[in-house]
């Protein structure tokens, strides 16, 4: 599941997740938009906050 695809599911924001990973929420907006890639770290946290509902395989095809 992408991010995006959880946070509509879940009915969450940008700044929920930013608030979850400790990113600032443009930040958070601009990956989920495709405008930036996740760092490992990122993407730890955000499986983490997402409770392992957006894992590292859903980021393989992100950008191509």
């Amino acid at each position: 599941m992408t991010l995006t695809e959880y946070m509509k599911l879940y009915r969450k924001t940008d700044s929920w997740i930013a608030e979850k990973v400790g990113y600032d929420r443009s930040h958070i907006n601009r990956i989920r938009r495709g405008a930036a890639l996740p760092s490992v770290r990122l993407i730890r946290l955000i499986a983490d906050a997402t409770k392992n509902k957006v894992t590292f395989q859903d980021w393989e095809n992100v950008n191509g």
